[in-house]
């Protein structure tokens, strides 16, 4: 008896929007939530004057992804501001010791 009542229910006007929506709900509802969340923030202006003066280095770790997996190579880079000072070239690790790469 209700096959029968559902053999007739099906409306191309409505059910080919609704069936869209189902399938596309997370997608749509994360668009709805980033353009509520756009209009909550406020642009404040800020002075890259003291960020120029700014000097930091970052370490480059050449490895497979994994905590306990071995390093290939180390490298790296001196930065102030935005601009790139200097550069350590890539040093490979083959034959290292593993006191001398304590990464943590």
């Amino acid at each position: 008896m209700a096959q029968m009542a559902m053999a007739g229910c099906w409306n191309p006007a409505v059910c080919y929007s609704r069936r869209s929506y189902a399938r596309n709900r997370d997608r749509i509802n994360q668009t709805r939530s980033r353009k509520r969340k756009e209009g909550e923030f406020e642009q404040i202006p800020v002075d890259f004057e003291p960020l120029t003066q700014l000097v930091f280095g970052v370490l480059v770790i050449y490895r497979k992804a994994g905590v306990d997996t071995p390093v290939h190579a180390i490298a790296a880079e001196i930065w102030q501001g935005q601009e790139k000072v200097a550069i350590v070239p890539t040093v490979h690790c083959a034959g290292m010791v593993p006191a001398i790469l304590i990464l943590k």
